[in-house]
């Protein structure tokens, strides 16, 4: 979920005018504190973030944390939320799923590619 989140986030950042490898970082790092079983809040401190790469990983509604609350909210099947933000940020359906599309492509490249 990491690698699908992380490349997620970096595929799309070209559509919101967001950098793309903070965006993967941003995307990986969500998921470290279930991971490791520690608090975001104490993960972050711990990390040479930006403030919006904190504030993002923390869920605060800002524009560097649009992709990873699409992704969240499309993990857990909420439609009409992805659909809202989609439209909130001016991204095109299309191309948030060609991207999502793509990244679980990718993730499961990388994983096979490991075993």
């Amino acid at each position: 979920m990491a690698f699908e989140r992380g490349r997620f986030c970096e595929l799309a950042a070209s559509l919101c005018g967001l950098a793309p490898s903070e965006q993967y970082l941003i995307g990986m790092i969500s998921l470290f504190p279930a991971m490791l079983r520690i608090l975001m809040e104490d993960l972050i401190r711990m990390l040479p973030l930006r403030e919006a790469a904190r504030n993002a990983l923390q869920g605060r509604e800002i524009p560097e944390g649009v992709l990873l609350h699409w992704m969240v909210c499309h993990e857990h099947g909420n439609w009409a939320e992805c659909d809202a933000i989609v439209r909130s940020s001016g991204m095109s359906h299309e191309q948030v799923m060609r991207c999502h599309a793509l990244a679980v492509e990718w993730a499961e490249a990388a994983l096979r590619s490991n075993t």
